[in-house]
């Protein structure tokens, strides 16, 4: 009962993110599709979180991203915080709110992304789910975007697994896409 119930929430936030994000439609070995960046490869961050529990998520979320090719992220005061990493309670059927202030229609100056607690205790999720949970809301609040490819960590469509826990390569390629390598 409880995967069943994972899973439902796992749909319920797919279609809350499909009503409100377009979904572009890509294939494997395809860049990830972006909607915009922010203006430094360097991207300050801060973890607004009491718990060791959510610490560690984020903390494992961000390493998640390490040797992407194309951004890094760099441990910030909160005043000095392009991206906000959190956890609240609040009812919505969402596991996380990617929430990015735009400057325009394609920099983005500030992401703040909330995991939901309130659904993350209802359904039990297993450390490794929740950081796949995050490093989703991550790779959306520094740009990238939701798309149909099953290996994206922004996959649109849950049917083969709950979530994906690593960012692919098509992921990796469309942050290089979108910000250039560090190379």
């Amino acid at each position: 009962m409880n995967k069943l119930k994972k899973y439902l929430s796992i749909v319920l936030l797919t279609f809350s993110f499909l009503i409100i994000f377009s979904v572009q439609k890509i294939s494997a070995g395809t860049p990830t599709p972006h909607n915009g960046l922010f203006f430094s490869k360097t991207i300050p961050y801060y973890v607004q979180a009491s718990s060791n529990k959510y610490k560690n998520i984020w903390s494992d979320a961000l390493k998640g991203f390490d040797n992407n090719g194309a951004i890094k992220f760099k441990k910030s005061s909160r005043k000095n915080a392009y991206l906000l990493l959190s956890s609240r309670s609040f009812k919505a059927k969402s596991l996380k709110t990617p929430r990015s202030i735009y400057l325009n229609s394609r920099d983005i100056s500030a992401s703040s992304i909330f995991l939901n607690r309130t659904n993350i205790n209802k359904y039990n999720y297993t450390h490794d789910e929740l950081v796949g949970i995050a490093m989703s809301g991550i790779a959306y609040g520094v740009g990238l975007d939701y798309n149909s490819n099953p290996n994206s960590i922004l996959y649109n469509k849950q049917t083969n697994k709950l979530i994906n826990t690593k960012l692919s390569d098509s992921d990796k390629e469309g942050l290089i896409k979108t910000y250039g390598s560090s190379n």
